[in-house]
């Protein structure tokens, strides 16, 4: 049985520990009631903190001596992956802009590899979004921006650009492809940031409440 510390607190698990599915359940729900969230993850001395990802890990919790644990409070995690986030959307517009110019001049190689990398840079974008959704449980139609739209409505928005893209490549009409890219896509990119500023402030006032 290893011992099992949560900033350096002893944590008593009687559970499963022939895998690390039952005992992480066990620390989620507890740091939840806590908001807090696992910051890092140290097994004898090895960080495998990589494994909440859902990447694999040679050796079950019963084989480990000493697990330590340290949290982050949601709210300092959630504004770090929102600055994280905003540093990276100028990057992703660069590709974007990037991947328009070589499906234009035929670069193939080039084509492929900036397209696969914005999508999966916008993919990384929405997927944080989601999280801070289901964590804060904002709404939608009452996050407004700047522009006097809505988030609900800037994600209809991306919605149909990506089906009217999906269309495109099917087609491989790589001008079309580009165009939809640069005039379509990256305005809608460049509008996140407002979304993660609106985000940032819901943050900032549950923080304030709790």
């Amino acid at each position: 049985m290893p011992k099992i510390y949560i900033d350096q607190e002893v944590f008593p698990f009687n559970g499963n520990l022939d895998t690390w599915g039952e005992l992480l359940n066990a620390i989620y729900e507890k740091l939840g009631r806590e908001m807090k969230g696992i910051a890092k993850i140290i097994a004898d001395g090895n960080d495998i903190t990589p494994i909440i990802t859902g990447q694999p890990f040679n050796k079950p919790p019963k084989e480990i001596q000493k697990i330590e644990i340290t949290t982050r409070k949601i709210s300092d995690i959630a504004k770090s992956g929102i600055e994280n986030v905003k540093k990276f959307i100028p990057q992703l517009l660069k590709i974007l802009k990037g991947a328009a110019e070589f499906l234009r001049t035929g670069e193939t190689e080039k084509k492929d590899k900036t397209i696969s990398g914005g999508l999966e840079g916008v993919k990384l974008m929405i997927t944080l979004f989601i999280n801070l959704q289901n964590l804060y449980k904002f709404d939608l139609n009452q996050l407004k921006l700047k522009d006097g739209t809505t988030a609900a409505q800037k994600f209809k928005a991306l919605g149909e650009v990506f089906e009217i893209l999906t269309g495109a490549q099917k087609r491989k009409d790589e001008v079309e492809i580009a165009d939809i890219v640069e005039y379509e896509l990256i305005p809608l990119i460049e509008s996140f940031t407002d979304i993660f500023n609106q985000i940032k402030k819901i943050v900032k006032q549950h923080e304030n409440i709790n």
